[in-house]
């Protein structure tokens, strides 16, 4: 299975004391894709953030410090990520659990959660409160592609949650 394999590596990488954090960096910016396909009415939930940025949080979020070899490491990441970032679709909310795609740069991890069966009529309501918990100047871009609708959204630390209501 390409995730188990690809996701011992983001452990491994993701919250070691030591991942990245020699890499500083004066934006702090996360960027997240919600995306939804009528065709096959698969929406994809892409979630992307600075790797050091997203190792604190984490870190700070349980209030200990991950070692990189925890079996629990991943679970830690995606309870971090179910708090900091939520979406309901017509008052349905999604869990992100199981994620299709995870893996990391040198600078960033990004996962990827696919969810099927889905049909948004009314209202998308986006809450993304990732990294906040850090860096006060954190800035959240949600990108919306729901046809007819694709819009760009704006979250920080005083304007966390937003509606997206969906146009025919």
């Amino acid at each position: 299975m390409k995730i188990i394999s690809f996701s011992l590596l983001l452990v491994l990488a993701c919250c070691s004391r030591y991942a990245y954090a020699a890499v500083p960096h004066d934006i702090h910016q996360s960027m997240a894709r919600i995306e939804w396909n009528a065709q096959t009415g698969k929406l994809t939930v892409l979630v992307n953030c600075f790797i050091d940025d997203f190792q604190l949080a984490v870190m700070k979020y349980h209030n200990k410090s991950i070692r990189p070899d925890d079996d629990s490491l991943m679970h830690y990441c995606l309870q971090y990520i179910n708090s900091a970032f939520k979406i309901a679709v017509d008052g349905e909310k999604l869990v992100l659990h199981n994620p299709t795609d995870a893996g990391m740069s040198e600078l960033s991890i990004h996962f990827k959660f696919e969810f099927s069966k889905i049909k948004p009529r009314q209202k998308l309501d986006i809450y993304n409160d990732l990294i906040n918990n850090i860096y006060n100047d954190q800035l959240n871009i949600v990108q919306i592609a729901v046809p007819p609708n694709e819009q760009m959204l704006e979250f920080d630390a005083s304007n966390r949650s937003q509606p997206v209501f969906i146009k025919k």
